[in-house]
């Protein structure tokens, strides 16, 4: 019997297969992106220790808030604090461009070439070539995860911290990479589901950098903003959990959308787009 999420795996298997070149890019990029962050940044520091009152108090100002985050531990500036205060926000906006990129790839544009048409022809689910792309992008931020806190623990990094901070990027990015799927079953091109997700992304970006800019340490604004959240552990500083637990119901809720849609698009919720009636030459 076929059930909503029957061939899950074996969907996921396949895009492991035909993306393997981009799944390890994406997965390694950041953790080598992070270890080159890390040597540069100590060699840095070493031949200049001012370096680290400077950046903390370029931390603090309205435009030091906009581009680099909350400015969290400025009052005891070190390597890690200053990793963590002004890496967080490029390393999430970069990894939630690429799943994105992956998402939308295998859901909107698997339709638009017909590729999607044979999939259901097989024994697959009707929640299946929607939930392997997520999946998909789960088990890559897993291993950017573990890889990325295996480096800044060789550097001499608190574990926890790293861990959390590591964490809270990914399961940022990963929220990100569901929106795309969402954003593939509302638009009618896979063009045009990118530029949704990346315009959601930008506006979280605007909204952040708004945020952060009124005030030290972020506002309202910045709550509002999904990017923020991964600022607010507070890692190596004053560590808190609970900001990434605000991804799961962000998560949920996206997941649910892309569900709804999935399940009713077929009975008028998404209506065909109208073609724009072109003069016939003689």
């Amino acid at each position: 019997m076929r059930g909503p999420l029957t061939g899950l795996l074996a969907l996921t298997w396949h895009i492991a297969r035909r993306r393997r070149a981009f799944l390890l890019i994406v997965t390694l990029a950041p953790v080598l992106a992070l270890a080159a962050i890390l040597e540069v940044t100590i060699a840095i520091v070493t031949l200049n220790p001012d370096t680290l009152e400077t950046r903390a108090r370029y931390a603090l100002t309205p435009i030091g808030g906009a581009f680099l985050g909350p400015g969290y531990g400025t009052q005891s500036y070190g390597v890690p604090q200053l990793v963590t205060n002004e890496f967080t926000i490029p390393f999430t906006v970069v990894l939630a461009l690429a799943l994105i990129t992956l998402t939308v790839r295998h859901t909107r544009a698997n339709e638009d070439s017909g590729r999607l048409e044979l999939l259901h022809a097989s024994p697959v689910g009707i929640l299946a070539p929607g939930g392997a792309p997520i999946l998909m992008a789960g088990i890559v931020t897993a291993a950017t995860i573990v890889g990325s806190t295996t480096i800044a623990t060789v550097r001499h990094f608190a574990f926890t911290d790293a861990f959390v901070a590591c964490v809270a990027i990914g399961t940022n990015a990963l929220l990100w990479g569901a929106f795309g799927v969402f954003a593939a079953q509302v638009c009618h091109s896979a063009r045009s589901a990118r530029l949704l997700s990346i315009g959601a992304l930008m506006i979280a970006y605007t909204m952040r950098a708004l945020g952060d800019m009124w005030r030290p340490h972020g506002s309202l604004l910045s709550w509002l903003s999904p990017l923020s959240w991964a600022h607010q552990t507070r890692a190596f500083v004053d560590l808190r959990l609970w900001p990434i637990a605000l991804n799961i119901p962000a998560f949920l809720l996206v997941a649910a959308a892309s569900i709804f849609v999935t399940v009713r698009r077929d009975f008028g919720l998404r209506p065909p787009r109208k073609e724009r009636a072109r003069p016939q030459r003689p």
